[in-house]
């Protein structure tokens, strides 16, 4: 025990361990090994404290703690705790199991190991544990997170890294995923969009995209965009879809086939310029009525004379003739026989005849058929 010469008379200063902590009151009970003396509900000293707001920097402490209490001469005083310290260990410090920081560092912790720690060159560090905390490094302004898993919740939506706590694979692997969850409204229920990248419910997609019509009860998918590890993409869209593109536009597949189909509609192919059909084998098309321009179509087949190729395959109409039924199939029978025997010297001859059989075989551009070519 100690005595300072105060201006009242001498304060006593005691070391005690606590053996009691009163939350509700603040305050502690403390025993002291030397005097054996117990006092009761002693009021804690705070680094600052207001009375109004509570506002300040102060401590609850657990029972075992080793502190200093004061107590002065005077009129109906009463001990407090004028503060904390540590005990010599079995190495002879006083180390008391405290985390090791620089000259300057300040740490604010708990035996749970979480802790804030304000550190020398301005970087802040707050720690749940070494896995689940976050750094704030002044150097480029940089915010470090570390952590298993992460989920920020917002009224517009969250943000989350999930990690599997348990393996759940064949492999002993533990699944992760990102997910993005955003609201159209703050009121909403359910989010308006949904993100998951990584492990989707143990399926093939890596990515799934999900926009839905509204963000309570009964909401249903308008647009699902399906990326797969295998490399395949599914794009289900309820509405409509345009694409507009101010330079090139090109859909090439390198090995496979490309297909466009409107199953119920029309499918359109249209250009401001020419448009080109081309192939290095064939051009197919199918269909029980092919109608060909807006006022009847005439076939005309123009020949090169060196080596008797297709040059040009020309359908027009206004005015023009129709070849309909047997007879357009009986006119390219005729025309094959005759590119099969074509030399320099017959190619005026076959298109003189082609030319006469056209006449010979047409439907005059005003009848009903002069809009529409029929083949069977």
């Amino acid at each position: 025990m100690t005595a300072a010469l105060t201006k009242f008379g001498r304060a006593k200063i005691e070391t005690g361990v606590i053996v009691d902590v009163h939350v509700q009151n603040f305050t502690v009970d403390v025993r002291s090994p030397h005097s054996r003396r117990r006092w009761l509900d002693v009021p804690l000293m705070a680094s600052y404290l207001h009375h109004a707001t509570g506002e300040g920097i102060y401590v609850m402490p657990e029972v075992g703690a080793t502190v200093w209490v004061c107590q002065s001469i005077e009129v109906d005083s009463r001990a407090f705790v004028l503060g904390f310290g540590g005990v010599p260990d079995q190495q002879g410090t006083f180390r008391a199991n405290r985390r090791t920081i620089n000259p300057g560092d300040i740490d604010l912790g708990t035996r749970d190991r979480n802790s804030i720690t304000l550190r020398r060159g301005g970087i802040v560090q707050i720690q749940a544990t070494p896995l689940s905390q976050r750094i704030y490094v002044p150097l480029g302004n940089v915010i470090r997170d570390i952590c298993e898993a992460y989920d920020m919740q917002t009224f517009a939506g969250s943000l989350q890294w999930q990690v599997d706590r348990t393996a759940s694979t064949t492999t002993g692997d533990r699944p992760t995923r990102l997910k993005v969850l955003v609201k159209e409204l703050a009121d909403d229920k359910y989010p308006i969009a949904e993100l998951t990248i990584g492990d989707n419910a143990q399926t093939e997609k890596a990515l799934l995209l999900e926009v839905f019509d509204k963000g309570g009860d009964g909401r249903s998918v308008q647009v699902s965009l399906q990326i797969k590890k295998n490399g395949d993409v599914l794009w289900d869209i309820e509405g409509k879809w345009s694409v507009e593109a101010k330079g090139d536009y090109d859909v090439v597949s390198s090995q496979g086939n490309v297909s466009l189909e409107s199953k119920t509609g029309t499918l359109y192919l249209k250009s401001a310029g020419t448009l080109t059909v081309e192939s290095s084998q064939s051009v197919v098309v199918k269909s029980p009525s092919i109608q060909l321009g807006s006022g009847g179509a005439a076939l005309n087949a123009t020949l090169t004379g060196s080596t008797g190729a297709l040059l040009s395959l020309e359908l027009g109409g206004g005015g023009q003739h129709v070849i309909k039924g047997e007879m357009f199939i009986a006119y390219f029978q005729v025309l094959l026989t005759a590119l099969s025997a074509l030399t320099p010297y017959t190619s005026g001859v076959v298109q003189a005849a082609a030319i006469a059989l056209s006449k010979a075989m047409a439907t005059p551009a005003g009848s009903p058929l002069s809009t529409k070519v029929s083949v069977g």
